[in-house]
């Protein structure tokens, strides 16, 4: 029984990345597109940008969602941005890698530091407060390296200076 049921599960987690293939290059679809400032080490600041799912009526929370080392797309953070707010939920789905220049950082996870794309949610947080959301109703999530993301900005030893934290982080596959 164990060995079947390990067997289903790596066939629907190959399954599962079937869809990313060819929404690579796509970003997130039926968001508003936004536009926000993450400052980083020195006072530099990196303008942002996201996409921003509202519910119809009023919102139960809020997420940020930070993507993985392909960067962002319609077939992950899109999806989740859609169901979120379909549920209820503001969703603000943060591109770290394109105002970069970054396309991705699967060969060469440099290019980025994860502490700075940790200081891109909290800047995604404090967007999403300033546009009225419930801060003690504000949840990180992450897939991959944005789990990461979510685990660094849940942890309080990281970035101490961020005094306002989420109140809830979900990692995928860190």
């Amino acid at each position: 029984m164990h060995r079947i049921r390990s067997c289903v599960l790596a066939l629907a987690a190959s399954l599962a990345t079937i869809p990313f293939a060819w929404a690579q290059d796509r970003p997130p679809q039926g968001g508003q597109p936004v536009a926000f400032e993450s400052v980083q080490p020195g006072g530099a600041s990196v303008a942002l940008r996201g996409a921003l799912y509202k519910p119809e009526g009023p919102a139960k929370g809020a997420v940020v969602l930070m993507h993985g080392s392909s960067g962002w797309s319609d077939a992950r953070e899109g999806q989740y941005g859609r169901q979120f707010s379909a549920a209820g939920f503001t969703v603000l789905a943060v591109d770290s890698f394109g105002p970069r220049g970054i396309g991705g950082t699967a060969e060469d996870q440099t290019k980025l530091g994860v502490t700075d794309q940790a200081r891109d949610a909290f800047a995604a947080r404090k967007y999403l407060v300033s546009v009225g959301a419930a801060p003690e109703r504000l949840a990180v999530m992450g897939f991959s390296r944005g789990a990461m993301v979510a685990l660094r900005a849940a942890d309080r030893t990281w970035l101490p200076s961020e005094t306002e934290r989420f109140a809830l982080a979900i990692p995928f596959y860190p």
